[in-house]
């Protein structure tokens, strides 16, 4: 008996042990591998592993198993390290379906969200434990639990026909930024969140038919307390989800933090696409945007308290989404940018075209502004009262907006008062007042100013504008083109300075004025015509009468002149500036001027015509040629060209006379007192008080040649040149005695001509003819 049992042994036992030993050791053959395959196909899922080996405590144990998403097997979609099979070998031998369970003990397993991109985050499965029945087009879940980012999972259920999951798949293959991506963006988020106290638990329940959708129900419950994400903390979250009967149902979401709560409440019906849900909430939305990390809202937006908000929202999913959304939002304390607030509260209404928000209040401690706003098809309406300063609300402008903002400094916050109407904002037409205090806009301030004004197709109408600055005030009508860049100016009436008063306008337009000074006490301004502000502007045609009884200072060939009492008409064009009939007082007389000047820096330019009634003539050779002494009075004509300050480039030609005047008193003729002294003794103490000259200018040369000079008993003819510019001079004057001297020296009239070619500040005059006898 013992020897039988010994070949009983030898025959089945010791087979059976080597086979065991081989299949733990080695595994199954390919063969049988694709057999198992094959058999998880049939229960639509694809799969393949490194070894199938026979464990002699778990049983048959597929080990490196991995998931595909098609039978192309290019796509890994989730990894897990072994899994118990459990299977029927007589049914196999007779090839019937033979899986009867999946087994998972401790395992470890890994989604992959985006497959196109292996190294992007993943779903991570671990303290996987889990059995699966698979009775034939069935998958009955005894039992699943596991630890997913943190969270403790639960989950049982039963589906019928799971090969069909296939079907539910999109019928065009996802972008790159699909939905794979978007998961990946999740998993990464839900690595963040940690769990420091008890762990939040999700309990999963499901039942259906794959076949027969609207059968299908799923069931989920989360608990949890103390959920931590970077410095946010969620104190507890209880939250019920479920799919029944097409629909995907939340009844109850709720969650608590340190500053607040949110209630949330829903469902979505796939039938229709229509989505529902409810939402208030006092949550700590800072510390939420912070965690978030939506970097440029956070650095903008700093909340002193959780904000209030309540909404309720219906949309409809399609090709043309529909919306209806409503709420309420209320915000305490907070700061957006630089700019601190009190309040922010208003309603608001979206239906996916058309919205409104009313009763906006935006309050801070000096201000406050209220607003109704309305979009509905194909109407807008604006209305807003404000005492807010706009510089607090830089943050919420578009860039273009704050481009214009800045040049704008409101030290009193203004008054607005407006209300609009169009299509859409961009076609909006407005109108309203606009009250500011003390303002500086481009760097000028003003104390005051009063506008009412209208809004059409960027067109900026100002009816009435009062303006007050320190030294004087200005008012009248304008319109700004914003799209053309011009100004139209409607009988503006301005006591400013010009300067000042161009900034406001256009930049550019400092140069063209810069050059007229009128001291303290500002002209009277009345302007009436266009301002083209863009660079160039091609389109100006801009009258300005001037009336200024406080004077004006002008620089002319580098010398400084006050002219007092001015006034007289200007006319600015692209190119050039035009003084027509411009009067003023100078140095006692009067001065009529009419001009052309260009204003291109590349085509410089001017002409103008000088009329000068009893100039102080002493005031003007002090001015330019520094004599003191010269006296009398200057009448004069001169018509002249010329390109800049450059005096070389002034041609033209005049008239001028001397009267009452001293005219040995000037350097230029001094010398020819002791001349008539030695000609007829006491004649030289006879003052010359008349001179005149026609004369040209070309060049930097003065050329006359009817120079005469006329006193008591005499009188001198001269021409010649003088180089204004380089103090030089090359001149002949002959001196003609009157009455009975005269007869008595005509003979020797050559003897008294007298020439000077030296210079014009230092003449040396001689005679041009010597007598033989000095020779």
């Amino acid at each position: 008996m013992r020897r039988f049992f010994r070949i009983v042994f030898l025959l089945i036992v010791l087979p059976l042990l080597v086979g065991g030993w081989y299949l733990y050791r080695k595994g199954f053959t390919k063969s049988w591998r694709e057999y198992v395959i094959a058999e998880l196909r049939t229960h639509g899922v694809e799969a393949s592993f490194s070894k199938l080996i026979m464990d002699p405590f778990k049983g048959l144990v597929a080990r490196d198993v991995k998931f595909y998403q098609s039978a192309a097997r290019d796509q890994v979609v989730a990894k897990v390290d072994e899994i118990i099979v459990e299977a029927n070998f007589a049914n196999a031998l007779q090839g019937k379906t033979f899986l009867d369970a999946l087994t998972l003990t401790d395992a470890s397993l890994v989604l992959l969200p985006d497959v196109k991109k292996p190294n992007s985050p993943s779903l991570k499965i671990k303290k996987l434990n889990t059995r699966i029945l698979l009775p034939p087009n069935q998958l009955l879940v005894s039992k699943f639990e596991a630890e997913i980012f943190g969270i403790h999972v639960n989950a049982t259920g039963h589906m019928a026909n799971l090969q069909m999951w296939k079907s539910y798949l999109p019928a065009e293959k996802p972008k790159e930024d699909g939905v794979g991506n978007i998961v990946s963006r999740i998993c990464k988020e839900l690595d963040r969140v940690k769990y420091p106290e008890e762990p939040t638990r999700l309990n999963l329940q499901f039942t259906g038919d794959l076949a027969n959708p609207d059968a299908l129900m799923v069931q989920c419950q989360i608990n949890g307390g103390r959920i931590q994400w970077d410095d946010y903390k969620l104190n507890s979250l209880d939250a019920m989800i479920k799919w029944q009967n097409g629909a995907l149902i939340v009844p109850r979401l709720e969650a608590t933090d340190e500053k607040g709560l949110l209630q949330m409440s829903g469902n979505f019906v796939l039938a229709t696409s229509e989505l529902a849900f409810g939402m208030r909430s006092s949550l700590d939305l800072a510390g939420l945007i912070q965690a978030m990390r939506l970097s440029p809202l956070q650095q903008e937006l700093k909340l002193g308290s959780p904000p209030e908000i309540e909404l309720a929202a219906r949309v409809t999913f399609g090709v043309k989404p529909h919306f209806q959304l409503t709420g309420h939002a209320n915000l305490d304390q907070f700061t957006l940018g630089k700019s601190a607030f009190e309040k922010m509260a208003a309603d608001f209404s979206w239906d996916g075209n058309q919205w409104a928000v009313r009763n906006l209040i935006l309050k801070q401690k000096k201000g406050e502004l209220r607003a109704e706003i309305q979009q509905v098809e194909g109407d807008f309406r604006l209305g807003i009262e404000s005492t807010l300063n706009p510089e607090a609300l830089v943050a919420l402008l578009p860039k273009e907006t704050y481009e214009h903002l800045k040049t704008l400094k409101f030290y009193d916050p203004p008054q607005i008062s407006l209300s609009g109407r169009g299509t859409k904002l961009e076609t909006m037409s407005a109108s309203g007042t606009l009250q500011l205090g003390r303002t500086s806009f481009r760097g000028q301030e003003a104390r005051k100013a009063d506008i009412n004004l209208r809004y059409n197709n960027r067109v900026l109408t100002v009816d009435h504008l009062h303006v007050v600055r320190a030294e004087g005030e200005a008012q009248g009508g304008l319109v700004f083109d914003m799209g053309r860049q011009e100004w139209y100016f409607n009988k503006m009436q301005i006591n400013l300075h010009p300067v000042e008063a161009a900034a406001w306008v256009a930049a550019d337009l400092i140069q063209d004025v810069k050059p007229y000074r009128f001291g303290r006490r500002p002209p009277q301004l009345l302007l009436e015509g266009v301002l083209d502000s863009r660079k160039g502007g091609l389109n100006t045609r801009l009258h300005v009468d001037v009336n200024a009884p406080g004077g004006m200072d002008y620089t002319f060939q580098g010398k400084e002149l006050h002219f007092a009492d001015v006034d007289g008409k200007l006319f600015f064009t692209d190119e050039r500036v035009k003084l027509n009939g411009v009067n003023a007082r100078l140095f006692g007389g009067t001065v009529r001027t009419d001009a052309d000047i260009s204003t291109q820096k590349t085509k410089p330019g001017h002409s103008a015509s000088l009329r000068i009634t009893n100039l102080d003539f002493s005031s003007l050779t002090k001015l330019y040629f520094d004599y003191n002494d010269s006296k009398g009075k200057l009448n004069a004509a001169f018509d002249f060209t010329g390109r800049g300050e450059n005096g070389r480039t002034m041609e033209g030609r005049g008239e001028m006379t001397v009267t009452d005047g001293n005219v040995f008193a000037i350097p230029f003729l001094g010398p020819f007192s002791d001349i008539l002294n030695k000609i007829v003794p006491g004649m030289g103490y006879n003052v010359a008080q008349k001179a005149s000259a026609k004369f040209t200018v070309e060049n930097g040369i003065i050329l006359t040649k009817d120079f005469v000079v006329s006193g008591k008993g005499f009188s001198m003819i001269g021409d010649g040149r003088i180089w204004f510019l380089e103090d030089k001079m090359d001149f002949d004057i002959r001196i003609n005695a009157q009455g009975l001297p005269g007869v008595l020296l005509f003979p020797m009239s050559k003897l008294f001509e007298y020439r000077a070619d030296s210079k014009f500040s230092d003449p040396n005059w001689h005679p041009k003819v010597i007598p033989q006898g000095r020779q």
